[in-house]
């Protein structure tokens, strides 16, 4: 089986769609190849270190989940 990760994301609505295929350890290796590049490249930009933009970057991503989960839970 192929693991597979589509991100789309709408400029103009800032609206973004994530669709996943795969084993769940591939997909957990997959986020984690993504997020120390994305911290990489961020690092770079702010010149900061790639560690320092990792724990950020998964801060804010358990915020979004809060955030989700409080919005779930007052529907």
């Amino acid at each position: 089986m192929k693991t597979k990760l589509i991100y789309e994301f709408d400029n103009e609505n800032h609206n973004g769609n994530l669709q996943m295929k795969g084993s769940l350890l591939d997909l957990i290796a997959v986020a984690g190849e993504i997020l120390k590049e994305v911290s990489k490249v961020a690092a770079k930009a702010l010149d900061e270190e790639p560690e320092d933009m990792a724990i950020r970057i998964a801060g804010a991503t358990i915020d979004m989940l809060m955030d989700e989960k409080k919005g779930e839970a007052n529907e």
